[in-house]
C-alpha cells in the first residue's frame, strides 16, 4: 500500500486550496496521524511475511487455473450450440464474449425480436 509522505501530503492541501475545495489543514494532518499509525506493515525480509506472500502466489495459481478450465469448457460447450456461429457474427463478440453472452442471455426464443433483447439488456438508449 503507498503512503505518501507528510510534506507530499501537504502538497495536496495546497492544490485543494487552489481548485476551492473545503480544506481544513489540522483535520487533515490529524487524519495523516492517524492513517500513519494505524497501518500495520511486516518487514518483508521475515519467514512469516515471505511464507505468506509464497502462499497467496500459490493460491491465486491455482485460481487461475480453475478459471482457466472453466473458460475452456464454457467454449467447447458454446461452439456447440447453433446460436453460436450468430453471436459470434456480431462485431467485437469473440470466443471468450460470445459464451458468456449466450450464458446470460439463455434462450433466445423467450424474446420475440432483436428489438427486445435490447430492452432486455438494458441499452436501449430510446427507452
Amino acid at each position: 500500500m503507498y503512503l505518501c509522505q507528510k510534506g507530499e501530503f501537504l502538497w495536496n492541501l495546497v492544490w485543494a486550496e487552489e481548485k476551492k475545495y473545503h480544506r481544513s489543514r489540522s483535520k487533515a494532518e490529524t487524519v495523516y496521524e492517524l492513517a500513519s499509525d494505524g497501518i500495520p506493515t511486516m518487514s518483508s525480509s521475515t519467514p512469516s511475511t515471505k511464507m505468506l506472500v509464497q502462499e497467496a502466489v500459490s493460491v491465486l495459481r491455482a485460481v487461475d487455473s480453475s478459471l482457466s478450465h472453466i473458460l475452456s469448457r464454457m467454449k467447447d460447450l458454446a461452439k456447440s450450440l447453433t446460436e453460436y456461429t450468430t453471436v459470434r457474427a456480431m462485431s467485437g463478440v469473440g470466443e471468450v464474449l460470445a459464451p458468456k453472452l449466450i450464458a446470460e442471455i439463455g434462450d433466445v426464443r423467450r424474446l420475440h425480436s432483436a428489438k427486445a433483447l435490447i430492452a432486455w439488456a438494458g441499452i436501449d438508449i430510446l427507452l
